[in-house]
């Protein structure tokens, strides 16, 4: 008798992650990671001071803390409403290097594929700059993402580290490699680039005081799809490891 293979809907888990994270326990876990991204921004470019060094760093580990804790949230059925005891799960969880190096290498994984933007492109106008790049970044982000899309979901509820978290991602997105690949271009590959990360050029800077928006746009979407990913990681088979 063969066995049937877990599908996914791209449409219902993409209503599903923009709605929840309006919803408790995610609303007030996004809240406080766009409070992060304010505060973050606020903190001179230039700055080379020991103070405004440390503190960076501090807002990037606990926006990835904020991260796990969203992540360890969507894939419970039942999450509640309270946004603390997933801080707390985050932080027991002692998955933190395991999300991060797995985040970093997938990130430098999207960098390497869009960084034809700037060895060809540079010299195009910036419009045309902008849309070669959001061509180049989606056809590679999809690519990249139908195999790896899950591979921080395999870091954080399953303990992995990077290589082993992406091994898990190809096997678990084999029947979706599709909609898993697509939900990886929304919401990570997409939103990134909107908020400049990936041009290397300050495209933000002449928006004054609205040159934050961009980014808190982002941090809504990339959390809608950490969500959709999440659900998608548990419907296609992913599960915690029990610690022995």
């Amino acid at each position: 008798m063969q066995e049937t293979r877990p599908t996914i809907s791209l449409r219902k888990l993409a209503i599903m992650g923009a709605t929840a994270s309006f919803r408790p326990p995610f609303r007030t876990l996004l809240f406080i990671e766009l409070l992060i991204t304010v505060v973050a921004g606020s903190i001179p470019a230039a700055a080379t001071d020991a103070a405004a060094i440390i503190g960076g760093l501090v807002l990037v580990v606990v926006s990835a803390l904020l991260q796990i804790a969203i992540l360890l949230a969507a894939a419970n059925p039942e999450p509640g409403k309270g946004a603390d005891p997933w801080i707390v799960a985050a932080l027991r969880k002692r998955c933190f290097w395991r999300f991060a190096l797995t985040r970093l290498v997938i990130t430098l994984m999207v960098v390497l594929g869009v960084a034809l933007v700037l060895l060809i492109g540079f010299q195009l106008s910036l419009l045309w700059l902008t849309l070669f790049g959001l061509v180049v970044a989606s056809a590679w982000g999809f690519v990249l993402g139908s195999v790896v899309g899950l591979a921080e979901q395999a870091a954080v509820l399953e303990r992995r580290w990077p290589f082993n978290a992406m091994g898990r991602s190809a096997e678990l997105t084999r029947p979706a490699r599709r909609p898993v690949g697509i939900l990886f271009v929304l919401s990570v590959v997409a939103p990134n680039f909107l908020a400049g990360r990936f041009l290397g050029l300050d495209l933000l800077e002449n928006l004054g005081p609205f040159r934050l928006l961009p980014a808190l746009v982002a941090i809504v979407v990339s959390t809608a799809g950490l969500i959709a990913l999440t659900r998608a990681y548990v419907s296609l088979g992913g599960g915690e490891v029990v610690r022995r």
